[in-house]
């Protein structure tokens, strides 16, 4: 996680003012568990609410 928000820091540091997290890795099986997925993408989402 710490990874994703650091690389979150240095995209806005560059200019972004979007960037889009896909969490697929080409196995056709994650489909089958998206909130593993979901509670990922909720976890970044929470952090750059607080630290933003």
């Amino acid at each position: 996680m710490e990874q994703i928000l650091g690389d979150l820091d240095e995209l806005r540091l560059l200019g972004a003012d979007t960037v889009v997290l896909d969490p697929y890795h080409g196995d056709p099986e994650e489909t089958r568990r998206p909130h593993t997925a979901w509670r990922a993408l909720t976890e970044v989402a929470a952090h750059r609410r607080t630290t933003a």
